[in-house]
């Protein structure tokens, strides 16, 4: 590696005038790196490199919180495209090892004491280590939210509310319900009559194979909070061993809420 000194450089301007030779270093130290990365449409080594470039402008202005917020930023969009932590976490390593280059080749020339060299060292390291710091709790924060928001989309796609008319609206349940999922049921049914302004509501249940006696109490529940919303819950398809566990436990859902025997009969009922 073919490097220019000139005599009372420090290191800031060293790195400067030589530039070039250190972004091929990186590319060169990368190599094996990016070509995983080439795999991920999200990623663009050009970006990496940029701001890679941008890091260690930073250490060198001693610009710390200019730092954080780039490592932040970074974390923000590693964790929105799902990128692989790792392959991050790998080229900041890649990273701090070519700037150590840097330094040993500008310390063979520099009439530098030992006192200035540990108190620059200290300052990059800990430079870095801020830096992964921030990058890595920005990226879990966010990983957090993307899963949160993913959670949220799923349960919109799992607890649909279909308008039939602009007052009656179906909620078609699909696979088991516990006590999770059925309070999970009662805001997402309550959020959709305060949005759609329907006055019935019929849970089907045609499409729940097993379901735990200890969520009818929140079925009685959910219809008293349809209720308060001005709206009346009606219940439908419950399967024949779920009606006879419900006799043999002394559970009599009918007398609390209205329920019908089909999905069918509830909106012929209306239809009338």
């Amino acid at each position: 590696m073919k490097l220019s000194y000139s005599g009372n450089q420090n290191f800031s301007e060293f790195y400067t005038a030589n530039q070039n030779a250190f972004y091929e270093l990186l590319k060169s130290k990368g190599e094996e790196l990016f070509h995983i990365m080439r795999d991920s449409e999200e990623i663009d080594l050009e970006l990496i490199l940029e701001s890679a470039l941008t890091v260690v402008r930073m250490i060198n202005e001693k610009n710390e919180q200019g730092l954080i917020m780039h490592a932040k930023e970074h974390g923000r969009n590693w964790a929105k495209y799902n990128l692989d932590l790792m392959l991050k976490l790998e080229w900041i390593q890649i990273l701090r090892k070519s700037y150590w280059d840097f330094l040993y080749h500008y310390y063979k020339h520099a009439e530098e004491n030992q006192l200035e060299f540990f108190e620059l060292e200290r300052h990059v390291n800990y430079n870095f280590d801020s830096y992964l710091k921030h990058f890595g709790s920005s990226y879990l924060m966010n990983k957090n939210e993307v899963f949160q928001s993913q959670g949220e989309a799923i349960d919109e796609l799992s607890l649909p509310v279909i308008p039939l008319t602009d007052k009656i609206a179906v909620l078609p349940l699909v696979g088991a319900l516990d006590t999770l999922r059925a309070k999970k049921i009662e805001e997402h049914v309550l959020d959709k009559i305060y949005q759609l302004k329907i006055e019935q509501i019929i849970i089907d249940l045609s499409g729940v194979p097993y379901m735990d006696m200890a969520i009818v109490p929140h079925l009685i529940q959910i219809a008293n909070g349809v209720a308060i919303q001005g709206c009346e819950a009606v219940i439908t398809g419950i399967r024949p061993e779920i009606t006879n566990t419900m006799i043999e436990v002394g559970i009599t859902l009918h007398e609390k809420v209205m329920t019908m025997g089909t999905l069918r009969q509830a909106i012929e009922e209306n239809s009338k």
